[in-house]
């Protein structure tokens, strides 16, 4: 029977699964058929049955409703509060704390409410009451800051919850928030009085902290000498009790001369747990406190130990110069993490779980050249290779977390957008040629200077402009690709002017015949490059920039149009290369890609490329010349539109390639 009946009591008919069950078993077990007879069996509506399922039903209804419905307090909350503030306006002012507590029930509570909730105001007995009442409390408040005391002897330090003390900071917040003028009204001595527990009251999350750090300002003015003992005597709670001091970062609000004397010395005292010793370090770094930053020093020996407490000591140190200082003081932990690469990653590691979410702030304190140093020392310690799945910055894994700040690093080096910045990139490529995506970021990295460091034209560029039609400013690749084109054009009138300088690229093969043969692809180079620095560098057709022309390997010419600061050092240059070819050539319709594109401009800071190929096919060409046989029976401006069409599909977002191809024949 007792199975039975507690089988009854857990069954759920709107349960499918216990409908199943019931149906199951009963069709084998009497008992229960007979005991679950309502829901196997039809019922007559009249019938004793029937009669005794509404009186079951009833009785569940009341049980249910037993269950849910609470007690109302008696007295209720609001009598109870009207209680306590006439003994408050009686005299007895100690009522206060009391009032604080029943202030916290709901009609129906069952228990106070929590002792560490600070605002009042969100109490239901403040928002139940009516105006009056407000006004009563407030005055209530006030007394009890006046009269009472919070007795910091029976509590401070001590794990102790103190409701009079912590009604006491109740009171002055209430004050603070609802009757502002008052609260500045209360005399020194009476800060004084409360100035222990408006630090030490547990520190509430978010926005309800606030008042609490204004408070500890008003109070710091006339208590300082009070908060400064408070705090020290929380700092060795904590540093007894946790692995961390969090007391100070209420009072960074109140920072004087006073705080920083009392936390310098304290930091000092041996007595403190490594973690906490960086705790007080931290804040007086941030307060550019120049004893700390000897004091954090000194602690860093050479050789660093092994395994000891003075390692941890020294890590910690490393860890919050690097954090908290406004130039990483890099000088100092620099040689550390280079000489010492073991010690160096526990510095690294330990920064970054100090900084989480806030890993820029170093970046932001390193000159360029010190940026890459540590870009080149994490991708040697942390490579890109070895990178776990990213998650983000604050990503669960420490490694993950590297990863992420390393390439942000570069990132940061990219956009400072100053000629330094292209440098320091530079030596990262130099130092990891493997990376080919390195040259892309160098690429963003110049475009972004160039945005940076872009000036107006000078009115005397524009006056040369205006005087001459050939003058051309040069701020980027293709503008530098287009005044080249224009001068070899201009280069290809001389050669069939009407004294045609195309002579000269000839050799006479027979002065009988009037046959010649084309000059070498280097002569032909030679003389291009005579002409450019004649054009562009003697007639000064770029007038924004200086022009510097020069060979590189074998027949390809350099050219960069460069910008100098006041003193006379390069800060920016633009670069073409010429990729020069005689038609003979046998490579000639595959080195534009081979050769300009995928050997020249690739892993190259230069991106912008020419194809200049020399179109010496005439009759009067000796044919006995071998390299006549190599040149495509084809005529000049067929061969343009070839070489056009290679340089459009061979410039992408990366590079850009144009060709032109030059009539140098003779006769």
């Amino acid at each position: 029977l007792v199975w039975i009946n507690l089988i009854k009591r857990v069954f759920n008919f709107r349960n499918s699964g216990h409908v199943d069950v019931i149906l199951n078993v009963s069709q084998n077990n009497p008992t229960i058929a007979d005991a679950f007879e309502w829901l196997l069996r039809p019922v007559e509506l009249d019938s004793p049955q029937a009669l005794k399922m509404r009186e079951d039903f009833q009785k569940r209804q009341e049980w249910a409703e037993r269950r849910t419905k609470k007690p109302l307090l008696e007295p209720p909350p609001a009598e109870r509060i009207k209680n306590l503030l006439e003994k408050c306006e009686s005299g007895d002012s100690a009522a206060w704390w009391q009032l604080v507590m029943e202030m916290s029930l709901e009609p129906d509570s069952r228990y106070y409410g929590s002792d560490l909730d600070p605002v009042l105001t969100d109490s239901p007995g403040w928002k139940g009451a009516n105006t009056l009442t407000k006004a009563r409390i407030i005055r209530a408040a006030e007394r009890y800051i006046l009269e009472q005391d919070p007795h910091p002897d029976k509590w401070l330090g001590k794990n102790i919850l103190y409701r009079p003390a912590f009604a006491g900071y109740k009171a002055l917040r209430l004050l603070y928030q609802e009757n502002n003028g008052a609260i500045f009204d209360i005399s020194p001595d009476v800060w004084k009085k409360w100035s222990t527990i408006i630090l030490a009251y547990p520190t509430p999350v978010g926005d309800r902290g606030k008042y609490q750090k204004e408070l500890l300002k008003i109070a710091y003015q006339y208590a300082p000498h009070e908060i400064i003992e408070t705090l020290l005597i929380l700092i060795d709670k904590e540093n007894k009790e946790h692995d961390h001091i969090y007391i100070t970062r209420n009072i960074l609000g109140c920072w004087d001369g006073r705080l920083s004397n009392a936390l310098l010395e304290k930091v000092e005292d041996t007595s403190l747990k490594p973690e906490c010793m960086g705790c007080l370090l931290r804040d007086l770094l941030e307060h550019d406190v120049t004893e700390a930053l000897g004091f954090a020093k000194s602690l860093v020996p050479s050789p660093i130990p092994s395994n000891t407490d003075v390692r941890k000591k020294a890590l910690i140190a490393c860890r919050t110069l690097m954090t908290y200082t406004k130039d990483a003081c890099w000088s100092f932990i620099w040689p550390i993490i280079n000489q010492n690469p073991a010690f160096g990653t526990e510095i690294v590691e330990a920064a970054m779980s100090e900084v989480r979410g806030h890993e820029d702030n170093i970046g932001e304190q390193l000159t360029e050249d010190q940026l890459s140093d540590l870009f080149i020392w994490l991708e040697h310690n942390y490579p890109h290779t070895e990178d776990p799945e990213q998650k983000g910055a604050n990503g669960v894994a420490p490694r993950e977390r590297l990863s992420w700040w390393r390439n942000n690093l570069l990132t940061h080096l990219k956009m400072q957008g100053t000629p330094e910045a292209c440098e320091a990139i530079r030596k990262i490529i130099h130092e990891f040629p493997r990376l080919d995506w390195l040259k892309w970021t160098l690429l963003e990295a110049q475009n972004i200077t160039r945005r940076s460091t872009w000036v107006p034209p000078h009115p005397n560029d524009i006056l040369k402009m205006a005087k001459s039609t050939n003058s051309r400013l040069v701020q980027g690749g293709n503008q530098l690709l287009d005044v080249l084109i224009e001068s070899l054009r201009c280069l290809e009138a001389k050669l069939q002017g009407e004294t045609p300088a195309s002579q000269f690229l000839w050799n006479q093969a027979s002065e009988k015949k009037g046959l010649f043969i084309p000059k070498d692809e280097n002569a032909f180079s030679d003389f291009v490059k005579l002409h450019l620095e004649e054009d562009l560098k003697g007639k000064g057709i770029i007038v924004n920039r200086e022009v510097q022309i020069h060979r590189g390997e074998r027949t390809d010419i350099h050219v960069d149009a460069i910008t100098k600061n006041s003193t006379m050092e390069a800060y920016d240059s633009i670069s073409v290369i010429i990729e020069v070819k005689g038609c003979w050539n046998k490579n000639l319709k595959d080195a534009m890609e081979t050769q300009l594109v995928s050997q020249y401009l690739k892993d190259n800071r230069c991106q912008h490329g020419l194809y200049l190929v020399g179109w010496f096919y005439c009759d009067k060409w000796d044919k006995d010349d071998y390299k006549k046989g190599r040149t495509p029976k084809i005529d000049i401006s067929e061969a343009q539109q070839g070489f056009d069409d290679q340089a459009k599909k061979l410039s992408q977002q990366d590079v850009c390639v144009k060709a032109i191809v030059l009539n140098t024949v003779i006769g």
